[in-house]
């Protein structure tokens, strides 16, 4: 595990297909807890705002 000064992940330095079910599942769940907090925090109409949501929505599509 490696610690990016926020999440313990275990995908640091390692491809999402050599991960294990459960560590993809703990690196979704770290995700969404993130993904929580921007979506709070980037929630109007500014550029900033629009980009975050894009990279959210991105990131959502390679977790699925």
């Amino acid at each position: 595990m490696c610690y990016d000064g926020k999440v313990k992940s275990p995908a640091c330095n390692q491809s999402w297909e050599d991960l294990t079910p459960a560590e993809q599942e703990e690196v979704r769940q770290a995700y969404e807890d993130i993904r929580s907090e921007w979506t709070s925090a980037f929630s109007g109409g500014g550029p900033e705002d629009r980009f975050t949501r894009d990279i959210l929505r991105q990131v959502d599509q390679l977790l699925r």
